[in-house]
């Protein structure tokens, strides 16, 4: 599973990417660091952009990076309305590594906590689906999964795996499944 964190990973630069074009309206090479609340980019800006943009004030002498903690908070705050984001694509590629090797290894643990002990377990799939089958206790199981990447209320991206597993060809539900082979 982590020979998918290549395609995991672009699966979540997509995403920060749509993300930056939605907040930007397609093509704005910035956005505001605090919009109002009620703005409708408020929670995608907050909780999912800041991670991947550098911020910039102006200041006294122009436009200048701001720091976390380089300046005084009331220093800070009196430029916190003129703030803006900027997407820097290092940063992009950095949290979507990160993001797909925590995804892949979440996708494993799922898997194994669902097929429970398998042998002569074969995997393919492409993409975000694979498909695993193997033996358990002498009969076939297959675990067909789908990694899909999702944004919270809270503009936070988190995976989900939906599955279906079969025992001997015939669909099984998740319960049905542990109850099998206990």
């Amino acid at each position: 599973m982590l020979a998918r964190v290549p395609e995991f990973e672009a699966s979540f630069a997509k995403h920060y990417l749509a993300a930056w074009d939605g907040a930007s309206h397609c093509g704005a090479r910035k956005v505001p660091a605090y919009p109002k609340s009620g703005d409708s980019r408020y929670l995608v800006i907050r909780n999912l952009l800041r991670e991947v943009c550098d911020m910039w004030s102006d200041g006294i002498n122009g436009p200048a990076p701001v720091i976390s903690g380089s300046a005084p908070s009331h220093e800070f705050m009196r430029f916190r309305l003129a703030a803006w984001l900027e997407l820097n694509m290092a940063k992009v590629e950095a949290r979507s590594r990160k993001a797909a090797e925590e995804a892949a290894l979440a996708w494993y643990h799922k898997a194994v906590a669902k097929l429970g002990d398998v042998s002569d377990a074969a995997v393919s799939g492409r993409g975000a689906w694979i498909r695993i089958a193997g033996k358990r206790a002498g009969r076939g199981v297959i675990l067909d999964q789908e990694m899909i990447v999702n944004v919270s209320v809270k503009g936070k991206l988190f995976n989900q795996f939906p599955a279906r597993l079969y025992v001997d060809g015939k669909f099984v539900p998740a319960g049905e499944y542990a109850a099998a082979f206990s």
